[in-house]
C-alpha cells in the first residue's frame, strides 16, 4: 500500500505547494484533499495489520512531524535499499 501511497502523498504536497504559492485555489484544493482523503486515509489502515502496534501521537505536532518524516525521510531510504519487496503480501512473504 505505502509504494503507491508514499509517491501520491509526496505529489500532492508538491501540488498544494504550488497552489499556494501562485494563488492557484485548484490546485492547492486538490492537492489537499487528495492529500488527506486518500493518502493518509489509505495509509491509517496499514499499521492496524501490524504485530506490534504504532504508539498514538502524542499531538497534533508529534502527528504532523511523524508523518512528514516518514514520507520524506525514511521512505526514501527504504526503497533504494531493496527492504521493500520482503514487505510485500503474496505467498513468498507469508511466515508459515
Amino acid at each position: 500500500m505505502h509504494i503507491v501511497a508514499v509517491p501520491t502523498f509526496m505529489l500532492c504536497n508538491v501540488l498544494a505547494v504550488i497552489g499556494a504559492a501562485m494563488l492557484g485555489p485548484i490546485l492547492f484544493f486538490a492537492g489537499v484533499v487528495v492529500l488527506t482523503v486518500g493518502t493518509i486515509g489509505a495509509q491509517g489502515r496499514g499499521p492496524r495489520f501490524k504485530s506490534v502496534p504504532t504508539q498514538p501521537f502524542a499531538g497534533s505536532v508529534d502527528l504532523a512531524k511523524r508523518l512528514l518524516v516518514g514520507q520524506w525521510v525514511i521512505f526514501p531510504r527504504f526503497v533504494p535499499s531493496g527492504g521493500w519487496p520482503a514487505k510485500l503480501p503474496g505467498p513468498a512473504n507469508v511466515a508459515g
